[in-house]
């Protein structure tokens, strides 16, 4: 998912809207948990928690965005 991203910003295939950043943060949360449910089934328990934290502190920065939005209207 993150390498699809990547290459659809490299070559500005993405189109600008408001939300775009909130989207590619919500993409790779969703990579961070896609990755650590991998190394869950893996048992590797304390990189698949670090993917975890990595994903809610993504998710903190989208809702930290909308919240900022909403303020200013």
């Amino acid at each position: 998912i993150l390498l699809a991203v990547r290459f659809l910003e490299e070559r500005d295939l993405i189109a600008a809207h408001d939300y775009q950043d909130v989207a590619i943060l919500v993409t790779q949360a969703a990579g961070a948990l896609l990755e650590s449910a991998t190394l869950l089934m893996q048992s590797q328990g304390e990189a698949a928690f670090d993917q975890m934290e990595k994903a809610e502190d993504l998710l903190d920065s989208v809702y930290d965005i909308i919240n900022g939005e909403l303020d200013e209207d």
